[in-house]
């Protein structure tokens, strides 16, 4: 009994040794060789889930901006495993951002070559071909959030100093006055994320059904937990992607919110007429996206390294004006740190203001 279970520590240090002799061989990084060691190998469970892990972390330093992590990660699963084509995707997406861009063309023509038709390889290769991009793969915004969810408070609404809630909200008080908190009023939250924009407008006394409408479970999930006074912010969630269920919508509301989130669709002109569509008379759309930093964009353009996109202000107010609507305020402003951004009011009818 001894001399076998022996035999079986052997068989599992002899295993490990050569996973890191194949490591040092294909990379020459100690250093982080030892970091995977320790990631991986502190137990037979995480030793079984090697891959798994190991394709986590690799997201994790992705989205948090540490390519250079990632790619040590997908590099080292792309030299192991063969026929798992999300390794050379992520891989290619790490050069891509790291400024490779050849070596990411390659990586994807290969995916394609081998007969594999992913949408979100395709999107790359049409960025990497200077095509126009219109839209993003709901799979590439709904991951990025599934993995930033649980720090999303802290770091990108605490940390840089979010306001598009106060926003929104001041917005909203210019335009319909009184009526904001002496009314009940009906509010979809499109892309609510972490539920900050509609429990602002609660906490501030806005009262009235709510819902929330977001890509990603794991920002619901917080949603869920917002409370004013012991009750749920939102009457319900939806997980779904924004442009799915604008489509399936039969309901009406007084107030449509999309406070950041419009900026990871493109084309808004389609969008934008589905939201008016839904509003009561006299219901608002309150809308904030990413103002486009270079003054030659006439519409939209897309922004690679965020995977997201930038609107010129004459788009968003032509947006408004094409519906001939009797009111439309647009205007400029910075609503994280220093990020510009431009906000729009579209109103359907005449608005009441008390």
């Amino acid at each position: 009994m001894f001399n076998s279970f022996l035999l079986f520590l052997s068989r599992i240090y002899q295993e490990i040794s050569d996973l890191f002799a194949r490591f040092c061989a294909l990379f020459g990084e100690k250093e982080k060789v030892y970091e995977v060691i320790k990631d991986n190998f502190h137990s037979s469970s995480n030793f079984r889930e090697f891959y798994k892990n190991n394709v986590s972390l690799g997201l994790y330093h992705f989205y948090r901006g540490n390519i250079s992590d990632a790619k040590f990660r997908f590099k080292m699963l792309n030299g192991l495993y063969r026929n798992k084509p999300l390794i050379p995707y992520n891989l290619a997406r790490c050069f891509l951002l790291s400024g490779e861009t050849k070596k990411a063309r390659a990586i994807f023509d290969a995916i394609i070559s081998q007969g594999r038709e992913y949408e979100e390889v395709k999107f790359f290769l049409n960025f990497l071909n200077g095509q126009k991009i219109a839209r993003i793969p709901n799979f590439i915004v709904k991951e990025r959030y599934e993995h930033l969810a649980q720090e999303y408070v802290e770091r990108f609404l605490i940390g840089r100093r979010y306001i598009g809630h106060k926003l929104v909200f001041e917005g909203l008080r210019a335009i319909i006055g009184a009526r904001l908190t002496s009314a009940e009023l009906s509010i979809l939250d499109l892309g609510c994320g972490t539920g900050v924009c509609t429990h602002f407008l609660k906490l501030n006394g806005v009262v009235g059904e709510a819902t929330g409408v977001d890509i990603s479970e794991n920002m619901l999930e917080i949603a869920k937990r917002c409370l004013v006074d012991g009750k749920p912010v939102f009457d319900s969630v939806v997980c779904e992607d924004i442009r799915s269920f604008l489509l399936s919508q039969e309901n009406k509301y007084d107030l449509v919110i999309a406070a950041d989130s419009f900026s990871y669709l493109g084309d808004l002109s389609d969008v934008i007429p589905s939201c008016i569509t839904i509003l009561k008379d006299g219901g608002v759309l309150a809308l904030l996206v990413r103002a486009a930093k270079q003054q030659k964009v006439h519409d939209y353009v897309f922004d690679v390294n965020k995977s997201l996109f930038y609107y010129s202000y004459d788009y968003v107010k032509n947006l408004g004006e094409d519906l001939a609507l009797k009111n439309c305020i647009v205007r400029k402003c910075t609503f994280k740190s220093a990020c510009s951004g431009i906000m729009a009011f579209y109103v359907k009818g005449d608005c009441a203001t008390s």
